[in-house]
């Protein structure tokens, strides 16, 4: 269900920080929302010309996006952001105020996971159980 893309400067983030980073968002938003880790998708961008506010961004600057299901409270939000923040941080290496962190909330009908529109709310069990078989056994793989 949600999308984190994470995009730093070109050679900002070598393979291993990149994988660090990952898990931690993985497990933030897992323990935040009590969501499935096989939902969780990491995509990072290298940019090899990034800017801010038209002129060239900070070379340590590394910017997540997340893009989640609606339904959250304001204090998972805060909890949220502010550990992606400060775990991204560690795990890059930098700064915190070397991190945007920028969370959206979408409806559930706006995703789609594994060949299907993912579930509201409280409906993951019935969702994941029409899966095919062979799929639900890579998926508790994940968990």
């Amino acid at each position: 269900m949600p999308n984190f893309v994470c995009s730093a400067p070109l050679g900002r983030l070598m393979p291993v920080q990149k994988t660090a980073i990952a898990q931690k968002i993985t497990d933030i938003h897992h323990e935040e929302t009590g969501g499935a880790r096989y939902m969780v998708e990491v995509i990072f961008h290298d940019l090899a010309s990034p800017n801010i506010a038209g002129r060239p961004a900070p070379a340590d600057q590394v910017c997540i996006r997340g893009d989640t299901r609606s339904g959250k409270t304001n204090e998972q939000k805060n909890q949220m952001v502010g550990r992606l923040m400060r775990d991204v941080a560690r795990a890059s290496g930098g700064s915190e105020e070397a991190v945007s962190v920028v969370l959206c909330e979408l409806p559930a009908a706006n995703f789609v996971h594994y060949g299907r529109v993912v579930p509201a709310p409280g409906e993951e069990d019935a969702w994941f159980s029409s899966l095919p078989d062979a799929l639900q056994e890579r998926l508790r793989r994940l968990a």
